[in-house]
């Protein structure tokens, strides 16, 4: 036990039993037996709680927004509008070498209707987005806004990642050029010597 010094907690007179470790620092506060967990004082012991109690509420929101956006999805892909748009066009798609000569206009018509069941596929899963969203918001505090910010972070993720992969496309697009254009230029290089060497060998000749 320690002599000639308290612990950090105003007013506490119990026997200091250690110095505090420190949390995400130095600390050096005197502590007791009350007013310590493991080798931490109470501050740092208050802000370690804090802090793991703020970093499971995190993942626990983050593992409920994918929760959200992966029930949307299901929900849109059950739905009447999506289900009946897909089998039509599926079907007519089939059947339609039997409409001979305006074969091409129904599968045209299955196109479109591809492109309309795409959007209210769409339509309907931001639809149960925000229905699920305003459901864990009663349970969940802020969650709306929560989700809004993760989903933005998550969109401006995916717009870097497109970028880079374009970046890469675009580097190998210039590299295959580049590779084609000194492919040529060998040739051409090859060439003018060959009828170099041609036209020396008629002159020699005297031809």
């Amino acid at each position: 036990m320690h002599t000639n010094i308290r612990c950090a907690v105003v007013g506490c007179t119990n026997p200091v039993i250690g110095q505090c470790t420190g949390y995400q620092g130095n600390c050096g506060k005197f502590y007791c037996a009350q007013h310590s967990d493991g080798t931490l004082c109470a501050d740092c012991a208050s802000q370690k709680a804090a802090d793991e109690q703020a970093l499971a509420i995190q993942q626990d929101y983050v593992q409920t927004a994918q929760r959200v956006e992966q029930e949307a999805r299901n929900l849109a892909l059950k739905t009447h509008g999506f289900l009946l748009l897909v089998i039509g066009s599926i079907v007519l798609l089939i059947i339609s070498p039997a409409f001979g000569s305006a074969a091409s206009l129904v599968s045209g018509v299955c196109l479109i209707g591809a492109f309309v069941a795409v959007t209210w596929y769409d339509m309907q899963r931001r639809q149960f987005i925000s229905q699920l969203v305003a459901q864990y918001d009663k349970t969940k505090p802020d969650f709306s806004r929560f989700y809004a910010e993760w989903r933005a972070e998550k969109n401006k993720q995916a717009l870097v990642n497109g970028l880079k992969i374009a970046g890469v496309i675009a580097l190998v697009t210039l590299a295959g050029a580049a590779s084609s254009i000194a492919e040529d230029e060998r040739r051409s290089a090859d060439y003018a010597r060959l009828r170099d060497a041609v036209d020396d060998e008629l002159r020699r000749r005297g031809l």
